[in-house]
């Protein structure tokens, strides 16, 4: 029973806590590289595979960054300001003079940011993946880098992460897979799955007993609401077992019915979202036990374990005059930023025996431990308890069947003694009939 439990319950919800640490860890690393810069600026920047629409993608965001393009000597030599609550741009040159203005639509993004770039560089969005580029041609010039730069107040934000994190721009640790599934989409979203494409959930009571198997089909309906009506169907869907709601972010999340509540798995998964190559249902929304698997996806970006130049230790001062060095060699900033990411709020999702709320990574990290101690010396008072018990039971078994050797001599000796008496007895009494017969 303890090995069981341990194998299918602790061990279980310690993997969830540990992958949700992780990642959490992971996000706010990103977070402070992707608000610092490497010395000299790259010449680009290249994002994470989003699985979202460049309309989806660049929808939602509020706040103000900034694309700027520095020279090798690290002078800012274009910069083009995004408001991105209103949807407009205003471009500036070498000078610090504005040049231009313009909106975008999010449908557009990319090329509008492109003409606002001026030829000092390009948006560009391609599989779910945006890139952003300095040019190395005139008016650009070879050796130019760019950044993302946001300001001291009023940054952009996207579900609390910035333009360049929430496309992963400069991600130092990268993963194959989705890490976060606030995915922003509305239940007016397009759900971006093929219409007939087949998922199968397996079902069960929170001790393990099975429920059921449900083979369920993407309806032909294509917004996020057509698809959570399906799924919580009691006769197309999982509805008999317990429920999906998608949150205001974006996150898909199945809650089963019951105390202790049933719990939802994925056998099999053949959707794949907006093309063949796509995320599936079950890796694009994390469902199913999908979160606890995610950290054996992380790896540091290629960009920079093949060259730790390319780390971004510097922040563009945005401040500096025009013609001034705006981003500088030694400048430690970013590196302190990625130093202070322990002391962060970070908004940790359930997990394991945890619950939702905010904590800094260093308590997360330092409750997490606590717990692991606390079942392991729990486990350890268990094994004793089993082992102390187990003795007991066959020292009673032992005094029932087993042979005592001390006592086995000693009757032994008795019965010994017993027959030299009795064997003495016979021959006395041999002595005496003989005797009789004699007389007679």
């Amino acid at each position: 029973m303890g090995l069981t439990q341990l194998r299918d319950d602790t061990s279980v919800k310690i993997s969830e806590q540990l992958s949700e640490y992780v990642s959490a860890f992971t996000d706010q690393l990103n977070a402070a590289h992707n608000a610092a810069s490497a010395v000299p600026a790259p010449t680009a920047l290249n994002g994470k595979a989003t699985d979202l629409t460049l309309a989806e993608a660049a929808t939602g965001f509020t706040g103000t960054t900034n694309l700027v393009v520095t020279n090798s000597s690290g002078v800012i030599q274009r910069r083009v300001e995004l408001n991105m609550t209103a949807g407009t741009w205003t471009a500036y040159n070498a000078a610090g003079a504005a040049v231009g203005t313009g909106g975008y639509a999010a449908a557009t993004f990319d090329t509008d940011i492109t003409t606002a770039m001026g030829g000092y560089g390009t948006v560009s969005f391609a599989n779910g993946q945006l890139s952003v580029a300095a040019a190395q041609t005139a008016p650009g010039s070879a050796g130019n880098g760019i950044s993302v730069v946001e300001p001291d107040t009023g940054a952009s934000t996207k579900n609390g992460r910035s333009f360049s994190h929430y496309f992963g721009l400069n991600d130092l640790i990268t993963s194959s897979g989705h890490t976060q599934y606030d995915t922003g989409l509305t239940s007016t979203s397009n759900h971006g799955f093929t219409a007939g494409d087949t998922i199968r959930f397996d079902l069960r009571e929170a001790n393990g007993s099975i429920l059921a198997k449900v083979d369920f089909q993407i309806p032909a309906g294509t917004q996020m609401s057509d698809l959570l009506t399906a799924l919580n169907s009691t006769t197309t869907g999982v509805g008999s077992y317990g429920q999906f709601a998608l949150s205001s972010e974006g996150e898909l999340q199945f809650t089963g019915y019951g105390t202790p509540s049933n719990k939802l798995s994925v056998l099999s998964d053949q959707t794949s979202r907006l093309n063949a190559g796509g995320a599936s249902f079950t890796e694009f929304f994390g469902v199913g036990g999908t979160p606890a698997t995610r950290i054996g996806n992380f790896s540091v970006s290629d960009r920079i374990s093949n060259n730790l130049y390319n780390l971004s230790m510097a922040q563009v001062d945005l401040s500096a005059p025009a013609g001034e060095l705006a981003l500088v060699s030694g400048d430690g900033s970013g590196a302190l930023l990625m130093s202070k990411i322990g002391d962060a709020s970070y908004n940790f999702n359930k997990a394991g025996y945890s619950g939702v709320g905010l904590s800094s990574l260093s308590r997360y990290a330092s409750d997490l431990a606590g717990q692991i101690g606390t079942l392991a010396s729990s486990a350890e008072k268990r094994r004793d308890s089993a082992e102390a018990l187990s003795n007991e039971a066959t020292a009673r078994r032992s005094s029932v069947e087993g042979v005592n050797l001390d006592e086995e001599l000693v009757n032994l000796t008795t019965f010994q003694q017993a027959y030299n008496a009795s064997s003495r007895v016979i021959q006395t009494a041999k002595d005496m009939y003989d005797i009789l017969l004699g007389l007679v």
